[in-house]
């Protein structure tokens, strides 16, 4: 079968195998399952994978197993590839993915600065080299892609949401995004993990669901800036999008966003994501559709290609949107093509297992550790003494 030789073009091979598979399993690949449901605790549940995952599986989102040994999680990761691999009619591998890009899911890892801390170093050099080693935490464990850099311009402090971005400088977001998702993704994607990076387009750190209203040229050189960036200089893998909307346009719902503005105009290529609650808040908030199925319908037909962690609305509602005929097969083929072609990139056909005891080794030792006291020494940032630090007037000046 061509799909399994790794001397063929990627695009062939990707033809290939779309074109051997199914309507169920090419839904399967636009679906997302958490390793909680087949894999609790790292173990394996054999008749819940057989429930869940015997069409195959798109995503797999990483549960939280803190409790566990990045070794019993790198093993937890192999035994579910090994289910796809060997008990699904075309064993094709789940994309395994991070939630977070500070920390992975094994309290083994460990837990740098926040984005925003980082962004205070105005350093891209330690952002790279801070997203190389997240790039060893996340592999160590078998997982080929992470949520994040966030890429909103944050204008108002407070909250998590504001921790996760790089400020609200459109230039200092964009040269730390592109460090960041080089330092993840490295010189070749099958080397490294994918940066799935949020939220297109105009979405502000602390006002993700609000509606924005701006114009055309403020969109591009303020908000669409990041993104054009890290596609253009760092070969961006995954794109995830906003809740909010743009001079009334969603951007789950609205080609004119994906279509015209991320691929035609910034030229992106990879793979779109929803958030988590994102579907819902189409029927509930914004009021574009009605239903379920009119939402998926609708999502999918603008270029949203899966819905992670929580895929609910890419399943049934999807079935029943192709039997109304609000979907057509050609919508279907596309979202599949952009998964199995990052699936391809990643290498992931061609090894999806990783050496449980080597991939694992030097997690959390003592170097990282003095990495990351760097790191947050390096964010520290003194923007007016007052008196309340004993520093002497011509120290403070060259500081």
């Amino acid at each position: 079968m061509l799909y399994k030789d790794a001397s063929a073009p990627l695009d062939d091979r990707v033809k290939d195998l779309l074109g051997r598979m199914s309507i169920e399993e090419k839904f399967a690949q636009l679906r997302c399952v958490s390793t909680n449901d087949v894999a609790p605790h790292g173990v394996l549940d054999t008749q819940a994978a057989q429930e869940q995952l015997a069409a195959g599986v798109g995503h797999l989102a990483r549960g939280v197993y803190d409790d566990l040994p990045p070794e019993q999680i790198a093993e937890s990761s192999n035994d579910l590839q090994r289910f796809l691999i060997e008990h699904t009619r075309l064993g094709i591998p789940a994309l395994i993915y991070e939630r977070d890009l500070v920390d992975t899911c094994s309290s083994h890892h460990l837990v740098m600065p926040a984005a925003i801390g980082l962004a205070a170093s105005f350093s891209p050099a330690l952002a790279r080299e801070l997203a190389v080693l997240q790039r060893a935490q996340a592999r160590s464990i078998g997982s080929h892609m992470v949520i994040g850099p966030d890429l909103d311009l944050a204008h108002a402090q407070g909250g998590t949401a504001f921790l996760t971005g790089y400020g609200d400088n459109a230039y200092l977001v964009s040269r730390m995004g592109v460090s960041t998702v080089r330092g993840l993704q490295g010189e070749l994607l099958r080397d490294g993990v994918a940066a799935c990076a949020g939220h297109f387009i105009g979405g502000d750190a602390q006002l993700r669901t609000a509606r924005l209203d701006m114009g055309p040229r403020q969109l591009r050189e303020r908000f669409a800036e990041p993104f054009s960036a890290v596609i253009r200089d760092a070969d961006l893998a995954a794109v995830r999008l906003g809740s909010h909307s743009v001079d009334g346009l969603v951007p789950s719902a609205e080609p004119q966003l994906l279509q015209e503005v991320l691929r035609d105009e910034l030229g992106f290529e990879g793979m779109v994501v929803s958030d988590a609650a994102l579907m819902q808040q189409l029927i509930e908030t914004h009021h574009l559709a009605g239903s379920k199925r009119q939402a998926a319908a609708r999502a999918l037909r603008s270029g949203v290609d899966a819905q992670l962690p929580d895929s609910h609305f890419f399943e049934e509602p999807l079935t029943l949107a192709l039997e109304d005929e609000l979907l057509e097969n050609g919508d279907i083929n596309n979202a599949v093509r952009r998964v199995l072609r990052l699936k391809f990139r990643l290498g992931l056909f061609d090894a999806a297992l990783i050496d449980e005891a080597t991939q694992s080794a030097g997690v959390g030792v003592a170097a990282q550790r003095q990495f990351a006291r760097k790191l947050a020494t390096q964010s520290i940032v003194l923007l007016t003494n007052d008196g309340v630090l004993p520093l002497q007037a011509t120290v403070a000046q060259v500081n």
